[in-house]
């Protein structure tokens, strides 16, 4: 049973991991046409904000 569960949860881990990657590389080539924005915000999100999302580290 836990073997199972631990196989289905790394599998859907890895496709989320994927599906991160590819919104990332989506933002990056779409970066100077679209402001991407906080939510819950009216003003847009800093670089340093999709600079993290890009290499996992915190803000």
């Amino acid at each position: 049973m836990l073997e199972s569960r631990n196989a289905e949860l790394k599998a859907r881990f890895e496709a989320m991991r994927l599906e991160r990657q590819r919104l990332i590389e989506l933002l990056n080539t779409r970066r100077p046409s679209i402001i991407v924005q906080a939510p819950g915000s009216n003003k847009p999100c800093s670089s340093k904000l999709l600079e993290s999302l890009e290499t996992n580290e915190p803000i």
